[in-house]
């Protein structure tokens, strides 16, 4: 009788199954201090941001958000559409 009653809930509430990522996996602190790990091990600074959505496990939006703020406070450029150059690495480059 419960196996039956779970089965149905199942079937009626299948996001029940969903495993949930913790909420601070998908926060913008964490994602910004993964981001700026990836932008320390670039090549050049240089950071394709389609690659990081992939490497983060986020949709691009997310990473736009960090990367205007980052933008913003000059610790990133953008160099094109989707790609960014850390300032930091081009100030240490001309000096």
């Amino acid at each position: 009788m419960l196996f039956k009653i779970l089965q149905i809930c199942l079937f009626c509430f299948p996001e029940a199954l969903k495993v949930k990522r913790p909420r601070f996996d998908v926060s913008l602190v964490y994602l910004t201090r993964k981001f700026m790990d990836l932008v320390r091990s670039a090549p050049g600074g240089i950071l394709d941001l389609n690659k990081v959505a992939t490497k983060l496990g986020v949709r691009k939006r997310r990473v736009y958000d960090i990367t205007d703020v980052l933008d913003g406070i000059d610790l990133v450029e953008k160099k094109s559409k989707n790609h960014i150059r850390s300032v930091s690495y081009t100030h240490l480059r001309a000096h």
